[in-house]
């Protein structure tokens, strides 16, 4: 996977999330692609998008299941966090 896709997924599957933060950080995306020319201009869609209260969102984009969201979410996902995100959390 490329790290395009990497920063991309996340975004997307936030893009139907009622968040604020989340709706901000989307529309910051939506203008950084056009500033800078992405080919990505259209918006891929999400399907069984899913509300985790307190903890984040998922859905599916294409065929990969997405989870943005804390490490509680992480969690219940049995998604294993790596030292260099855990020495992150721990830091900040």
């Amino acid at each position: 996977m490329m790290k395009e896709e990497v920063d991309f997924y996340p975004l997307i599957t936030q893009a139907n999330s009622e968040h604020p933060l989340a709706k901000a950080v989307v529309e910051h995306a939506k203008w950084l692609w056009q500033k800078h020319g992405s080919s990505r201009e259209q918006v891929t869609e999400v399907r069984d998008f899913e509300v985790h209260p307190g903890t984040g969102v998922s859905g599916k984009v294409g065929d990969r299941r997405v989870l943005v969201g804390n490490k509680r979410l992480m969690n219940a996902f049995n998604v294993s966090v790596g030292y260099e995100v855990e020495s992150y959390i721990s830091e900040n």
